[in-house]
């Protein structure tokens, strides 16, 4: 049995109640280090998911600075309305590199947590790659849209099903 662990509640989730399929998993850890240590360079999680391109862009707030995303053909419509929470891995290090349009941005649902928000995963493509024929992604973050009228049937609108993919 595959589980999801949601850093933001803490929650565990099965396979089954998973909105993707996990197809294959390759992680080695580093020669001599512990199992929940560093892993090696050629390792990949290949997924059955949906998928959507997104812009990922932030704005000054008195709070301090806030990350939003919209649709790649949206003209920003999101971001007037209630935009959904982003939370990226490393801001400080990743945000000029996923940036708009050029930053190659992609939202995969995920979950549902308890609250019945839709916990989506924050991936950036990098290459095709050539042995395969598969998109390879990285793993930039998540986002958290909560279940207002219409906002998650939008992310069902706007995805494609089915896509095999290689988060590495």
């Amino acid at each position: 049995m595959l589980t999801f662990a949601s850093q933001l509640s803490g929650e565990t989730k099965r396979e089954e109640d998973l909105f993707l399929s996990v197809e294959e998993i390759h992680v080695e850890p580093i020669p001599g280090s512990s199992k929940f240590g560093p892993i090696q360079n050629n390792c990949y999680i290949e997924l059955i998911c949906s998928i959507g391109e997104i812009e990922i862009g932030s704005e000054y707030t008195s709070a301090g600075v806030r990350y939003f995303w919209t649709w790649m053909d949206s003209n920003h419509v999101e971001k007037r309305g209630v935009p959904p929470d982003v939370y990226l891995d490393s801001p400080n290090h990743d945000f000029k590199k996923i940036k708009g349009h050029e930053g190659r941005m992609c939202c995969v649902p995920a979950n549902n947590d308890s609250a019945n928000n839709l916990i989506c995963l924050l991936l950036q493509r990098n290459r095709i790659n050539s042995v395969t024929s598969m998109c390879e992604y990285r793993r930039v973050g998540l986002t958290v849209i909560p279940s207002y009228k219409g906002t998650q049937d939008a992310v069902w609108k706007r995805t494609r099903p089915n896509q095999r993919i290689r988060v590495v």
